[in-house]
């Protein structure tokens, strides 16, 4: 009677879908200089308001001296996560590129987030990391350097060129008060 229960266990997981057939499958690659981009990166890297591939000092490569990552989603779309600009004591920014499966195409996606206004997006977003394991980006910022007080999010990517990042959760800390204690979570509300 066991092995009758095993094999059918086993044909039904041939037959009944995965849970996950939906989502994309991301390769991640870190990028060594500001030469891995492609050219229509480039452009937008270079071009931004903040004039992002811009460091402390003239010719300075930027993803050579901090990091840069290309994630490729569905259908050959890709994402590239760049710094922007020289980092501070604590922290750096990023900006997220968005390029087409036959990179004809670019867009600068929103970076979400919760203010205390209420939802917000700039271009920018404070420590920027594709999560290879979860398949999400990352998000850090400290206030200053006890860490009593910034903030981290996760954002997810569908892999799609026309989508947009989601706010999957937020954690904040306002007040510097010298408590180094956990972030209140302010995404999702509860």
């Amino acid at each position: 009677m066991k092995l009758v229960n095993f094999i059918a266990v086993f044909f039904l997981s041939l037959w009944v879908p995965s849970a996950n057939a939906d989502e994309p499958e991301f390769k991640f690659t870190q990028l060594e200089a500001s030469s891995d981009l492609p050219q229509i990166v480039m452009i937008v890297w270079e071009n931004t308001p903040d004039k992002c591939s811009k460091g402390y000092e003239e010719g300075q490569d930027l993803i050579a001296d901090l990091f840069g990552t290309v994630v490729e989603g569905k259908d050959k779309n890709k994402i590239y996560i760049l710094p922007c600009g020289a980092p501070a004591a604590y922290n750096t920014s990023e900006i997220v590129i968005a390029v087409n499966w036959n990179a004809s195409e670019t867009r600068i996606f929103a970076i979400p987030s919760i203010s205390e206004r209420g939802p917000s997006a700039d271009m920018l977003g404070p420590g920027l990391q594709w999560d290879e394991e979860a398949s999400v980006i990352t998000s850090f910022y400290k206030g200053r350097g006890l860490g009593d007080c910034g903030g981290n999010s996760t954002l997810m990517w569908d892999g799609e060129y026309y989508s947009n990042l989601v706010l999957i959760e937020q954690h904040t800390k306002i007040e510097c008060d010298g408590q180094a204690t956990e972030w209140p979570k302010v995404w999702p509300l509860e």
